[in-house]
C-alpha cells in the first residue's frame, strides 16, 4: 500500500479546496460523484449499420442507418452523444476529440473519397473543420480506410454540434455493419472547458 502525504488538495475546476490537519484525515467520495473525475469523463462510439452506394457530385451528410456501438464489449462512459438525422449533440460542455473513420471500396475507374467532420456554432450553418482524403485505383476489390479527427472546445451544447459527410467522384461503396465498426465515429471527452 502506498502513502501520499499532502497538506492541501485543490480541484482542477470547481469544488472546494480540502485542507488536512491531523494525521489520519481521509477523503471520502461524496454520493453521486464521478469516480473518474480526474480522467476521461466521456466515451462513446457510433457506426453506420449498413453499406451504401455513394451519391456523387456533391457533399453528402450521413443522416440515417446510424447506431451506437452495442456489441462485443463496447465501451461507454457517461451519458454519451445524442443523434437526430445525422446531427450529433454533445451531452455537456468540455474538450472532446471527435474522430470519423470511413471505409470504402470500388472496382470501377479511378476514384477519390473525402470524408469530413462539419461543425456548427449556431445550430444551423455548418463548416468543414477537418477532412480525410484517398484515391482508389480502378482495380477489383480495392478497399480504403481513412480518418478525419479534431479536438473541440464545446462551450454551448445547444448550438455547437457536429455531423459527418462524404464526397466521392464515383459510385463507391461506403461499407457499414450492424455488428462491426467499419464506418464509425468516436467521441472522447478529455476534460472540462
Amino acid at each position: 500500500m502506498s502513502t501520499l502525504e499532502v497538506n492541501t488538495i485543490k480541484p482542477i475546476s470547481g469544488g472546494t479546496t480540502i485542507t488536512f490537519g491531523d494525521s489520519g484525515d481521509t477523503i471520502t467520495k461524496a454520493s453521486g460523484v464521478n469516480t473518474n473525475a480526474f480522467g476521461i469523463k466521456g466515451v462513446d462510439s457510433w457506426r453506420l449499420t449498413t453499406g451504401l452506394t455513394a451519391t456523387t457530385g456533391s457533399t453528402q451528410v450521413l443522416t440515417s442507418n446510424l447506431e451506437r456501438d452495442d456489441t462485443y464489449q463496447n465501451g461507454k462512459i457517461g451519458t454519451g452523444m445524442s443523434e437526430s438525422s445525422g446531427i450529433f449533440t454533445f451531452p455537456e460542455t468540455g474538450f472532446y476529440i471527435v474522430s470519423f473513420y470511413i471505409n470504402s471500396n470500388s472496382s470501377a475507374g479511378s476514384s477519390y473519397m473525402t470524408n469530413a467532420i462539419q461543425f456548427t456554432t449556431n445550430n444551423s450553418s455548418y463548416n468543414v473543420v477537418t477532412e480525410g482524403n484517398s484515391h482508389i485505383a480502378g482495380v477489383a476489390a480495392n478497399y480504403v480506410s481513412q480518418v478525419a479527427a479534431k479536438i473541440f472546445d464545446i462551450t454551448d451544447t445547444t448550438n455547437q454540434k457536429v455531423r459527418f459527410t462524404y464526397d466521392s467522384s464515383h459510385a463507391i461503396t461506403i461499407r457499414g455493419n450492424t455488428s462491426v465498426n467499419i464506418t464509425y465515429m468516436t467521441f472522447i471527452r478529455l476534460g472540462d472547458t
